[in-house]
This record gives structure tokens, C-alpha cells and sequence, in this order.
């Protein structure tokens, strides 16, 4: 996608090892929902020579990610760059106004499950519960956090899958969206 250092500014992260992934496929409907919406970001797969940085994250208003949740947690390519970027904050107690997501009003993961909801709610929601409990405080003060999730993939018929796909870019850039007209 173009880069444009118009503000709000929406990145999009994506994280898997393959190219041929349903998280692959999630991050083109995302991105493909973003430019009908003629709004622009940045793009960045991590696992594949991208970084996540704080230069990256400079004037962010709305970060999507694009993840599988694996065992209850995020790939280790993402949560090894979140560990790096952010440590300072989660162990060494710096102040949240100080992080380099300071910037981000809007928090969106997208993420797969094979397991069903249910499992994931007797496991407590790890991997969302990291997002809400972790990173979010170190957005902007009041930021706003969506989870869309598809939980039981490894079950499902590839009609419903194919639906996920199209409703997660969907609801995505709705909240992006928002967040433009909204004027943040």
C-alpha cells in the first residue's frame, strides 16, 4: 500500500511464516477494505523482514494486527518484537505516556482460534487478555480495543472461513473508519 504520513495514521501488522495462510488471506481483506475506503497504511509482515519499531509506530492512530492465536498466545515472531519494543514499560515501569504506542487510539487484532470458544474460555483468553491487559494501557489514554476472532477454524467448512475473511477486513477498517470520522 502507498505510505502516507497524513494524520490519523493507520499500520497494519501481520504476523505468520507462510505467505500462502488464512492469515494471509485476512491481512489482504483487511488491507483490501482499507483502500475502498481510500484510507492509507503502512503494511508490515513481521516474519518476513519486517520490523516492528518505534519509528514504525511514530503518529500510529489505529493499529491492526493480523495474527494467528496459537495455544492461547500470539506467534513467537510478534510476541518477541512486542517483548523488544516494550519492555521498558511493562518491566521497568516507565510511564505509559512515554511508550512508543502512545499515539494509538485504536487497537484491532484480528486472529484465528482451532480451538472453540469455549476452550478458550475455560483457558481464560490468554492471548486477548495480553492485548487488553498489556498493551493497551500503553496506547492513548481512553484507547478503544476490538478483538475479531474466528474461533474452531480447524473444524469449520470453507464457507464460513471464507465469510470470516470478508467480515474481519470489514470490521477492521469499521474501526478505522470510526476513528477518521470521529476526527482523531
Amino acid at each position: 500500500m502507498t505510505v502516507s504520513h497524513n494524520h490519523p495514521h493507520t499500520l497494519v501488522v501481520q504476523a505468520h511464516p507462510r505467505h500462502d495462510s488464512l492469515s494471509r488471506a485476512l491481512l489482504d481483506s483487511v488491507t483490501d477494505h482499507l483502500e475502498r475506503q481510500e484510507i492509507t497504511a503502512d503494511v508490515l509482515r513481521v516474519g518476513h523482514g519486517d520490523r516492528l519499531t518505534t519509528s514504525a509506530l511514530a503518529d500510529v492512530a489505529t493499529l491492526v494486527i493480523v495474527a494467528p492465536t496459537w495455544f492461547g498466545a500470539m506467534p513467537a515472531m510478534l510476541l518477541d518484537q512486542l517483548q523488544r519494543l516494550l519492555g521498558p514499560w511493562v518491566d521497568a515501569g516507565q510511564p505509559a505516556s512515554t511508550s512508543p504506542m502512545a499515539s494509538i487510539e485504536r487497537l484491532v487484532v484480528v486472529t484465528t482460534h482451532g480451538s472453540p470458544k469455549r476452550i478458550n474460555l475455560l483457558q481464560g483468553e490468554p492471548g486477548k487478555l495480553l492485548w487488553e491487559r498489556t498493551v493497551l494501557p500503553l496506547c492513548a489514554p481512553g484507547a478503544a480495543f476490538e478483538w475479531v476472532s474466528l474461533y474452531g477454524v480447524d473444524r469449520l467448512e470453507r464457507p464460513a472461513i471464507e465469510t470470516f475473511v470478508v467480515d474481519a477486513g470489514r470490521r477492521a477498517v469499521g474501526a478505522t473508519a470510526t476513528s477518521r470520522s470521529a476526527g482523531r
